[in-house]
């Protein structure tokens, strides 16, 4: 940490939890303002130049290699820009109001064998306050996450981060390249084809197996585009202050303490992908194509008759499996009719009995599926084999 001392550690059996009240107060207040006299602008501006430096200080002893050059983004500047020193940095973000300032965990390029494939370095995980019914379910949500690291390696302490709209964590590993081990040297050229390395894979994998699956479903951290937020500066969207509410120990993970759950992880990646494709049927074998014209009906009339019918049972079952694979390779309709479309029938289910899991994620989640996936919704007869129970439901709609 390069001696940086920007907090006071607090202890981490006691971690400091935000309350509501906690989580409104600190707005940015705005540097130039006719009530405040000139010597007042050039105090709250050197204070507030203090505490980001401080911040960026603070962030840059996370990182692994040389500091510079690296990518910064501010609200100002609404992309990524390269910097090569930390004075540049801070001239971005004083002129941003220092507002949303972020900079790159990973250095812009990292050459191995010709290919941009870095060494994963941070694990950044992001808890996002709205996928949580309160602020205490989000905090326990936290608790359970650094529990979750603790158990892994017990030296381990990263950073907590509050930004007004959740928390962040900043977890620093020393990794090495892993399309250079032979043990993951299988998984190689389908990370190649699709443009993800096992870096970042890995950083999307720890996110997932940390929190349980509890992560922001909407946080696809990579190599590439792995932004820190800078304590000290400011989030536009609701004014608060970016602050720390866990220091880190100095402690960089080895990525060998995880590994192996990666590998299972990369192991069941594969056999998804191989079930997706075994759905993927040629029009000679696709059931939803006319064979006289080869052409595609834009609904099939029982799963539209279950769109209109709410339903107590097996609602994930029928998103997944069903009303996602219609609505997307069948009718063909963009991901945003398809969200609305499941949303609204699954407001109508809960009516009848209160869903069990949280629906938002989980209908983007297999939106996405299907559209990457290209497979269609289950047919008839294997529904009445997988689920007795929908298929006697859904021909009695008919």
């Amino acid at each position: 940490m390069g001696g940086v001392t920007f907090m006071h550690t607090p202890d981490t059996r006691n971690i400091f939890f935000l309350s509501q009240s906690q989580t409104k107060e600190k707005k940015c207040a705005p540097l130039y303002s006719e009530n405040v006299t000139p010597t007042k602008v050039d105090t709250l501006t050197v204070s507030i130049q203090s505490q980001s430096l401080g911040g960026l200080e603070y962030v840059l002893g996370h990182l692994s290699g040389l500091p510079f050059p690296r990518n910064i983004m501010t609200r100002r500047l609404n992309r990524q820009i390269e910097v090569f020193d930390k004075e540049t940095a801070m001239q971005e973000f004083e002129l941003s109001n220092w507002q949303d300032c972020r900079i790159s965990a990973y250095p812009p390029f990292t050459e191995y064998n010709g290919l941009n494939l870095p060494a994963p370095s941070s694990v950044f995980i992001d808890l996002d306050l709205q996928r949580f019914k309160s602020q205490e379910a989000l905090d326990r949500a936290l608790r359970n996450t650094l529990k979750r690291i603790q158990k892994v390696v017990s030296e381990a302490r990263p950073t907590v981060l509050w930004t007004g709209n959740g928390y962040h964590i900043y977890f620093p590993i020393a990794g090495f390249v892993l399309e250079s081990e032979g043990v993951f040297s299988e998984f190689v050229s389908a990370s190649d084809s699709k443009g993800v390395s096992l870096g970042t894979k890995f950083m999307r994998f720890a996110e997932q197996y940390f929190t349980n699956g509890k992560q922001d479903p909407n946080h696809k951290p990579s190599v590439n585009n792995c932004l820190l937020r800078i304590p000290g500066t400011y989030n536009s969207k609701n004014g608060q202050e970016v602050r720390i509410v866990q220091e880190w120990n100095g402690y960089r993970v080895p990525i060998q303490y995880m590994l192996r759950e990666f590998r299972r992880y990369l192991i069941q990646e594969r056999i998804d992908n191989n079930n997706n494709r075994c759905h993927r049927v040629s029009p000679a074998n696709d059931p939803f194509t006319n064979q006289k014209s080869n052409s595609r009906p834009r609904s099939v009339r029982w799963i539209e008759n279950l769109l209109r019918a709410p339903i107590t049972d097996q609602r994930k079952y029928s998103i997944w499996h069903i009303l996602a694979p219609h609505l997307i390779n069948v009718k063909q309709l963009s991901d945003e009719e398809a969200y609305t479309i499941i949303i609204t029938w699954l407001d109508e289910c809960s009516k009848l009995e209160r869903l069990s899991f949280y629906h938002k994620p989980r209908v983007k989640d297999d939106i996405k599926r299907a559209r990457r996936g290209g497979y269609y919704p289950i047919s008839l007869s294997n529904l009445q084999r997988e689920s007795p129970g929908l298929y006697s439901l859904v021909t009695r709609l008919e």
